[in-house]
């Protein structure tokens, strides 16, 4: 909505620290690690202005783990001339480390490319469809796996969790009574809060740029 194009990716750098020869026995190899979260909002006539929205480095011993946070791919417009964000936190092993689960959030960006606010997402069970999409009165919808989740889009608030009983549902479009349309894998579900959903129609669905629906053959 606001004519630029965003690109989001992690910028990640790694270097090893050997103790020089005549060091003392308690020197150790160690790990340095930079992990920076960079945003490029493209302009129309090319140019684009680059922003490190996270950055996280360590120094440590070379079995130690570091912070890594990487886009999983969706970004849209916040109605603000801001953007929201899904990310993904994940605790990369070093040499002799364990891997450890990773953690997601939705981040909302100013128009500068500040942080307003991240908001966790929950723990899930299935594909990450991490689409979004924003209702009316500021709240927005993300999906993971076969949840829906609603949040404030001013503060970053968790208001509720729709729990689809699937492991893999898309979130589709938001509706001008203030529900989310969603697709799970046999219908098309209107939910209009944790308790309160109603399947519209059987099958799978595209919608086009005008709204309208479509269904899906195979």
């Amino acid at each position: 909505m606001d004519g630029f194009t965003y690109l989001a990716f992690t910028r990640t750098e790694r270097t090893l620290q050997v103790p020089r020869c005549g060091a003392q026995p308690s020197t150790r190899i160690s790990h340095v690690a930079v992990d920076e979260l960079i945003v490029w909002q493209i302009h129309p006539d090319g140019t684009l202005r680059s922003t490190v929205v996270i950055s996280n480095s360590s120094n440590q011993p070379l079995s130690g783990a570091s912070l890594s946070a990487s886009p999983t791919g969706e970004i849209i417009t916040d109605n603000n001339y801001g953007i929201l964000m899904s990310v993904r936190m994940t605790h990369l092993p070093n040499s002799g480390s364990l891997a450890q689960p990773s953690d997601e959030f939705v981040y909302r960006l100013d128009p500068e490319g500040n942080i307003l606010f991240s908001i966790p997402m929950p723990k899930y069970v299935g594909g990450l469809h991490d689409e979004m999409v924003i209702g009316q009165d500021n709240i927005a919808f993300a999906t993971r796996g076969g949840l829906v989740v609603a949040f404030d889009l001013n503060h970053g608030k968790d208001l509720w969790h729709w729990d689809s009983g699937a492991n893999d549902i898309t979130g589709f479009a938001a509706l001008a009574n203030g529900d989310v349309l969603v697709q799970t894998p046999t219908a098309l579900v209107e939910v209009h809060d944790a308790d309160n959903a109603r399947e519209l129609m059987q099958g799978k669905f595209i919608m086009d740029w005008q709204g309208h629906l479509y269904r899906k053959h195979n």
